[in-house]
């Protein structure tokens, strides 16, 4: 019976370590998962600049929303994404990139066309209508997010609108050129809000 007492009590001693030893181990793994896709510390191209823009702490109505790749929303002003887009679709037409610019002037058309409002309207419904502008819309929510032109939210299921974030991190990715090919906003808590790659057509 000692006999049996010992090796049933050293099987459970050995059975702690074990579950100890894991839980130790998948701790290790969240922290180093955690660290490694976090926004901004994963590599992001071997030329990397960083910069700080400060955002706005209210949202401004009429705003067009857009859902960050986390639990925030971009807020953006409605006659500022109007201005935009024509400039967009004008400094394309300028570069004589003819399909860019169409993209431009149809999400522009789309948006004027659209039932007026007073508070929020979904700016990424615009890409469900048509397909087409899902990239514009990414690259549109970039330009006014590099100029600081948004308000940034985050949100939790239990609030309809949460706490403002005034500053955000963007990380460039750049070319031999010193030029931006990618772009890459960040809250300062690494959660991430748009990435962007730039296509030329």
């Amino acid at each position: 019976m000692k006999v049996l007492r010992k090796t049933q009590s050293s099987e459970q001693h050995q059975m702690k370590k074990l579950a100890i030893a894991l839980l130790l181990a998948g701790l290790l793994m969240m922290l180093l998962s955690a660290e490694v896709f976090a926004c901004g510390k994963r590599s992001f191209g071997r030329a990397t600049r960083v910069a700080n823009v400060e955002v706005r702490a209210d949202i401004q109505l009429p705003s067009f929303y857009l859902r960050g790749e986390g639990n925030e929303i971009l807020f953006f002003r409605r006659d500022e994404v109007l201005n935009r887009v024509a400039q967009r679709a004008g400094e394309y037409r300028k570069q004589g990139l003819e399909q860019a610019a169409m993209r431009s002037e149809l999400l522009l058309k789309e948006i004027e066309s659209s039932k007026p409002f007073d508070d929020y309207d979904d700016l990424f419904g615009y890409s469900l209508r048509t397909p087409d502008l899902g990239l514009e819309i990414r690259a549109l929510a970039a330009d006014l997010l590099s100029e600081g032109k948004a308000t940034v939210v985050q949100r939790r299921l239990t609030e309809t609108i949460g706490k403002s974030i005034t500053s955000i991190q963007l990380y460039f990715q750049l070319n031999q050129q010193n030029d931006p090919v990618a772009k890459w906003f960040c809250t300062p808590t690494g959660s991430s809000l748009l990435r962007i790659t730039y296509f030329v057509d």
